[in-house]
């Protein structure tokens, strides 16, 4: 019996690491409108905190995590019960980030009567549903790089 190679070994883990699926042939098979309107239902959930409709776009194994914070989550209802438990009025501008979906969100500042940026989330996705959330949290100085203002009238 020949033993495997270390490249062998990194290539047959790569291989059980990756999706069935590309990112891209994922937008690809849904489509302008099939995206749309996933993102518009993701953005619905998420400003009206609707749980059933969180539910409902999230892949069963959903993951959130929050890089340069301690927070990762996974499974479609530890998802939905952190972030149902927030509820700051929101505004949200979908940007494209590495080639895939995002969200640049704003918090109201109800004093100033403006929306701040709050968090730019770069969705991963699977058929029709959203497999991963990966949210920049205090993120204001990214939003100039995506061409987004540095706050939304209220």
């Amino acid at each position: 019996m020949v033993a495997e190679t270390p490249l062998q070994r990194a290539r047959k883990t790569v291989d059980q690491a990756l999706p069935e699926r590309s990112q891209q042939a994922t937008l690809r098979s849904l489509g302008d409108d099939g995206l749309r309107g996933l993102v518009e239902r993701y953005v619905a959930a998420w400003e009206s905190r609707n749980v059933q409709a969180m539910v409902a776009v999230l892949v069963e194994d959903a993951t959130f995590a929050m890089p340069s914070f301690p927070c990762w989550f996974a499974g479609r209802e530890d998802v939905v019960a952190f972030v149902s438990q927030f509820t700051p009025v929101l505004r949200h501008v979908v940007v494209s980030a590495g080639g895939q979906v995002g969200i640049a969100w704003y918090i109201l500042h109800a004093e100033r009567n403006v929306y701040l940026p709050a968090a730019i989330e770069v969705l991963a996705l699977e058929g029709d549903r959203v497999r991963e959330i990966t949210a920049f949290a205090d993120s204001a100085a990214l939003y100039p790089r995506f061409g987004l203002p540095g706050e939304l009238p209220g």
